[in-house]
């Protein structure tokens, strides 16, 4: 599951794992099925990678070198074992992670949250990256669509449209529903720059 922060990946996370109950609709379980969950919130120092946080917790300072770099060179390979068995595991493993490496060599499916929407891509992360451009021009292709009907319709509204008859009346509300469609939504972006020396009185623009 990906998406930027606060779109609701681990809310949906903690549902899935029954942490959390929806605000609305209903999730359903076959009787079967064993759910584990590992929360997103361990412990880790943010300085360390994976690996050292590992060794940090195995090795101490009375060891030799040739035991730490035996146990270093056991952690390596069961971090890499770790990849090969989520990568063969046949169960379902729903995860949230921003590491491209691990998207690209594990996952076989992404499921985006976006703007309160889902959308869902039979890919790995690549795959994922070229499906969600296509899908993003062809909203915006939608979108030019909609908009080069909606002048047509308002030129004709303004030629003083009246739901006289009810071909009219139909018109009118097939123009009030186009008008009211949302188009797809961009990204906000806040850019800030700034100067060695004072320039004017303006201290800062927001666009």
């Amino acid at each position: 599951i990906i998406g930027i922060n606060g779109t609701g990946k681990s809310t949906l996370l903690k549902i899935v794992a029954g942490d959390e109950e929806p605000d609305e609709g209903t999730v359903t379980t076959a009787n079967h099925i064993v759910i584990n969950y590992l929360p997103q919130n361990p412990e880790f120092d943010p300085d360390e990678t994976a690996l050292e946080h590992v060794m940090s917790r195995v090795v101490t300072s009375q060891l030799d070198e040739d035991m730490r770099w035996s146990i270093e060179s056991d952690a390596k390979s069961l971090l890499m074992k770790l990849e090969d068995y989520l990568r063969r595991f046949r169960g379902a493993i729903i995860m949230i992670t921003h590491d491209r490496y691990f998207l690209d060599s594990v996952c076989n499916r992404i499921v985006e949250v976006d703007k309160g929407q889902t959308y869902s891509y039979d890919t790995n992360y690549s795959g994922f990256l070229e499906l969600k451009a296509a899908r993003e021009e062809s909203e915006r292709a939608s979108e030019r669509k909609r908009q080069s009907i909606l002048r047509k319709e308002i030129e004709w509204m303004q030629r003083g449209a009246r739901a006289r008859s009810t071909k009219q009346k139909a018109h009118i509300q097939r123009y009030e529903a186009l008008r009211d469609q949302k188009g797809p939504q961009t990204d906000a972006r806040v850019e800030l720059s700034s100067v060695s020396s004072r320039m004017g009185r303006t201290t800062i623009e927001l666009h």
